[in-house]
């Protein structure tokens, strides 16, 4: 049943419009003073109030308290606010990531300032795609469904290859960086990349990895041994890649997506099993402050004695969150050196994330590779700056850079209302795998570029998809011969 009427969703939409007008209108009206000084210090509670509000007004629309859009916001707050949420919920609770060692807290101010106008317009456009999705009451896949059920023994002949040749190059690969790690620090990742033309064919391998694990899950789902083993197997696999390597945010991401997963597509959780899943939240984000304490360090050996002497003294769940915050930096930096140091993008970035994936026999696109990543940019000015989707759209557009969000927001609205409404599970499809992992692709967009997208639809989608078909008609073509 689609809940909501239109009493209620128009109310929604004009409390929505009203908040987001106002803190564009302030933003854009205001002089460089104003930005600083509005609402100095309280951003913290600002964010806090701002994802209840997200939450309640979803769980309105469609009667998810646990959904894809929910989740996804508020990693999106996370990510750009964590430290905010730290100094207002424990106040000194910062680890050596705290972003006021690199800037003032007037310039900070302004940066959570975007951030908040930038999220509410892009919760306002996913409130708009969603409920004219809801009252037009369209009955539409996000894939077009198979004609006939899919053949679940070719599913899981294909899903088992695939893993089978991705694993073993995921694994050297990772292994390979845990030696850099070990003898560098974490920043020994950016300076000593795997290049060369076997560790490019390693890459590629591995990059199935994890379209054959969502295959395999969905293969598995009416084996409840099986996929427990493979879904529990994956995500100690994850906590170990990001305990010994350092780089959680793809540990981060995944574990969050595959818990999203087994929610719709496998069985869903008890308000028991919620529970322990928020305490299991808790462990993650104890672990996640243990990695950002030792990792910073070369030859750390990770020992129990050097973990504990690092750490002490530390709030491990405050300093999770405010680590998790250090996402601000890149639109920090962006805010900084451009347009004074460097002119805008202008969607340079958004252009050549897309460019790439095209097919070009002749190169003529291969002056745009270089201008895909504006966090590799801006790592000239601050190393090992990770990305933002707020701060690209900062470094294409400036203060106008709201408008794409809010563009970026119907596009990323119409997806999450499909995912967060259809019963995927019961379609003869396997639409559910790859809209799943264009999930996964979307959670790292939140602290990456939109490069992730752009490879993230071929990576998950394009190639996989492909690969399958190539394999389902090989095998019904022998069938066919056999008979």
């Amino acid at each position: 049943m689609i809940h909501g009427t239109w009493a209620k969703n128009t109310a929604l939409m004009l409390i929505q419009l009203t908040l987001t007008g106002f803190l564009v209108m302030l933003y854009i009206s205001s002089s460089q003073y104003e930005k600083q000084t509005f609402l100095f210090g309280k951003w913290g509670l600002v964010s806090i109030l701002m994802t209840v509000w997200v939450f309640f007004s979803w769980w309105i629309i469609t009667r998810r308290i646990l959904s894809y859009y929910s989740v996804f916001f508020l990693i999106a707050v996370l990510f750009h606010f964590g430290q905010s949420w730290a100094q207002f919920l424990s106040p000194g609770s910062l680890s050596y990531v705290d972003l006021t060692e690199f800037y003032s807290l007037e310039k900070i101010n302004v940066a959570f300032f975007y951030s908040t106008c930038c999220l509410m317009i892009l919760h306002f456009s996913v409130m708009l795609t969603a409920i004219i999705y809801i009252h037009k009451r369209k009955r539409i896949s996000i894939f077009k469904t198979d004609k006939k059920p899919i053949d679940m023994k070719i599913l899981s002949a294909f899903g088992m290859l695939l893993f089978v040749f991705s694993f073993f190059p995921k694994v050297i690969i990772d292994i390979r960086l845990y030696g850099y790690v070990s003898q560098g620090g974490y920043l020994a990742i950016y300076s000593n990349p795997l290049t060369g033309n076997i560790w490019s064919a390693l890459y590629v391998l591995a990059g199935f990895f994890y379209p054959s694990v969502y295959i395999l899950l969905y293969c598995f789902k009416n084996n409840r041994f099986r996929w427990n083993l493979l879904y529990y197997g994956i995500i100690v696999y994850c906590l170990a890649y990001g305990f010994f390597v350092g780089n959680r945010g793809i540990m981060f991401m995944l574990i969050v997506s595959l818990i999203l997963y087994r929610h719709f597509i496998y069985k869903k959780f008890t308000r028991r099993e919620m529970v322990l899943l928020g305490a299991f939240a808790i462990f993650v984000l104890v672990l996640s402050s243990v990695i950002a304490l030792t990792r910073i360090n070369a030859g750390n050996e990770l020992s129990f004695d050097g973990i504990v002497e690092n750490i002490e003294g530390y709030n491990l769940v405050y300093s999770s969150i405010a680590e998790f915050g250090g996402t601000a930096m890149s639109l920090l930096v962006g805010m900084r050196i451009v347009p004074d140091v460097l002119p805008f993008g202008n969607g340079i970035t958004y252009l050549a994330s897309t460019a790439v994936i095209v097919p070009d026999p002749l190169g003529a696109f291969s002056m745009l590779i270089p201008k895909v990543t504006f966090s590799g940019v801006l790592n000239n000015f601050h190393v090992g700056l990770g990305g933002s989707f707020i701060a690209e759209a900062y470094y294409n557009f400036g203060d106008p850079g709201f408008v794409l969000i809010g563009v970026l927001g119907l596009f990323t609205g119409s997806y999450l209302i499909r995912m967060d409404l259809k019963r995927y599970q019961k379609d003869h499809s396997t639409s559910v795998i790859w809209a799943s992992l264009m999930y996964l692709a979307l959670l790292m967009y939140v602290r990456d570029q939109f490069y992730t997208i752009t490879t993230g639809l071929l990576q998950y989608f394009i190639y996989p998809w492909i690969l399958y078909w190539i394999f389902k008609k090989i095998l019904t073509l022998n069938k066919k011969h056999e008979l």
